[in-house]
């Protein structure tokens, strides 16, 4: 990797997200920082998103349109197109805050011998517009999620090491990938800034259920956790979401108007 200026790659995968995709691409393409290529796969999107993609092509340094077999197939895509010394990869809803690719370039100079360097999220709810600041914490890891890929940068070399994102996971395959990079003894290093915003809404909220006993499946098989917490990590965070759910308070309420009912 060069000593003053690493290339940064940037991936970014899309599947008909034409109200978000411009934002993701302008956040990139607005970095200070010179040293980026933009890779864009695209899925075979239908709703406009190609032509925002087209709007951009002379500042993209690769992009493709065509059905892919999952997310984790597109994640794969872009790292085979990958020239860089570090690897980042944004959702089309996510973005970058301004001057995010400096901090995390000046952590990765001054921080040669770590192999991923992560920082904090903003979560932004669309239907509310409420936001609110994830403090990534890595050794909670063992239980649930805490580091989040639109704040991740990992070196070539550790994709080389640990390998592409496992085609078996449809909801946690970023998780998957952090947990088997950490059971190869690959560190990491955190930067104390909000690297990126997250958008609430996503296939791993949409399928909350699905994504959690994805990870608690790759807590197990990556050593990351005993079978024991790993289950107690499992019932703890689907209850918490359920009690939390819209689908709950609408329970709770009716039940309330019922049992005033009852007293009438």
């Amino acid at each position: 990797m060069s000593k003053e200026s690493p290339k940064l790659s940037v991936v970014i995968p899309v599947l008909n997200n034409i109200y978000f995709l411009e934002r993701a691409i302008t956040s990139v393409l607005h970095q200070d920082y010179q040293q980026i290529e933009l890779i864009i796969i695209d899925g075979g999107s239908t709703d406009g998103s190609l032509e925002i993609i087209k709007k951009y092509s002379s500042q993209i340094y690769y992009w493709e349109s065509g059905k892919d077999s999952s997310i984790s197939d597109a994640f794969n895509r872009g790292l085979r197109k990958s020239t860089g010394d570090l690897i980042a990869i944004l959702n089309s809803d996510d973005y970058w805050k301004k001057n995010t690719v400096d901090f995390v370039v000046s952590a990765c100079i001054q921080h040669r011998n770590y192999g991923v360097y992560y920082g904090s999220i903003e979560f932004i709810d669309s239907s509310t517009m409420s936001k609110y600041i994830k403090n990534p914490i890595i050794k909670n890891m063992a239980c649930r999620m805490s580091l989040f890929h639109p704040a991740i940068f990992v070196k070539k070399e550790v994709y080389e090491k640990v390998g592409p994102y496992s085609l078996e996971y449809d909801y946690a395959m970023d998780c998957e990938w952090l947990h088997r990079s950490m059971n190869s003894g690959i560190s990491y290093y955190k930067i104390n800034r909000v690297l990126a915003c997250m958008s609430l809404g996503g296939k791993s909220d949409k399928f909350y259920m699905r994504s959690l006993w994805e990870y608690r499946k790759s807590s197990i098989e990556n050593n990351i956790a005993p079978k024991i917490k790993s289950y107690y990590c499992f019932i703890k965070y689907a209850f918490l979401k359920y009690m939390t759910s819209y689908k709950f308070i609408r329970i709770l309420k009716q039940k309330t108007i019922n049992k005033a009912r009852s007293f009438n």
